[in-house]
């Protein structure tokens, strides 16, 4: 059985490379996920190396690419791209403004 965060971590890293043609940062994905920083995601992307279905990238500080097979797992485990924080390539909405403002 696969959790929540890492078939969102997953998925992000699909979302991503197909809106912007390369790999997020550590940083991105932990915000996109909802995890406390860069460290857990680390820990999320190594085991989908070790199980194929994500490719790091040598020498790069967006080092973690998804595979055909990550994207398998993705369409197996119907995964819903709106359990995310922030989409990529779909625009954000400016913060809100208060009257009177500082």
């Amino acid at each position: 059985m696969i959790g929540n965060k890492a078939l969102d971590t997953l998925g992000f890293l699909a979302l991503y490379e197909d809106a912007h043609g390369q790999p997020p940062l550590l940083r991105e994905i932990a915000e996109a996920v909802g995890l406390a920083g860069a460290r857990p995601v680390w820990w999320h992307c190594r085991s989908w190396v070790r199980d194929g279905f994500v490719e790091e990238l040598p020498d790069r500080h967006r080092k973690y690419k998804i595979t055909d097979r990550g994207r398998w797992i993705l369409e197996l485990y119907r995964w819903d791209p709106s359990r995310l924080k922030t989409v990529p390539g779909q625009p954000t909405l400016a913060a809100e403004v208060r009257e009177g403002g500082d």
